[in-house]
């Protein structure tokens, strides 16, 4: 029997209950007059911090039910930042990962379509594997791409390598992220 023994990348994609007071709080969120960002200088984006006020509240459940399927200690969590991403025709990020927190979170604002940006995870693990094992494997991809529909919260650890294509349409394409710092209380 196989066992995977390592269980440090995951991924969860959530359709929230309250999807669309979510989304009516972040067309409504503050935009905050600071905007210097320490990650992004390789890549064709617009971004903006956004007032964390009524986030922490909002994705509360959303965050403890994705936790409750790894975590098994008594933790506790604070957002760190939220900012908002908007991708014109040809926008990118590129693959970067967010240190200093350990929990990430995406709120698509779109569904997804044909010619729009996809985020994206890279699998690390390929640049040490060799040719021959990954020709013989089956699930060892480079990338895993996202296909989300609007109003999905993606959650995924911090460390994770993650990015987003050039976005090929004239409809922005526009998403949420945050950071959330996890805390041991045991």
């Amino acid at each position: 029997m196989i066992e995977i023994p390592f269980c440090n990348d995951f991924y969860s994609i959530v359709n929230p209950e309250n999807k669309n007071e979510i989304i009516e709080h972040c067309l409504n969120a503050v935009e905050l007059p600071e905007q210097k960002f320490e990650w992004g200088e390789h890549c064709l984006s617009q971004k903006v911090h956004l007032k964390l006020t009524g986030f922490s509240d909002l994705l509360k459940t959303n965050i403890i039910e994705t936790l409750s399927e790894i975590v098994d200690v008594r933790y506790a969590y604070s957002l760190n930042e939220i900012w908002k991403n908007t991708y014109h025709r040809y926008y990118h990020q590129e693959s970067h990962s967010h240190t200093g927190s350990e929990l990430s979170f995406v709120i698509f604002m779109n569904d997804y379509s044909e010619n729009d940006a996809k985020f994206y995870f890279l699998n690390e693990r390929n640049r040490v594997t060799s040719a021959t094992w990954l020709s013989l494997s089956e699930g060892m991809e480079d990338s895993i791409y996202i296909e989300p529909k609007k109003g999905d919260i993606l959650f995924f650890p911090s460390h994770m390598i993650h990015g987003v294509t050039p976005h090929q349409s004239d409809i922005p394409r526009i998403t949420i992220s945050g950071n959330i710092s996890l805390k041991n209380l045991v």
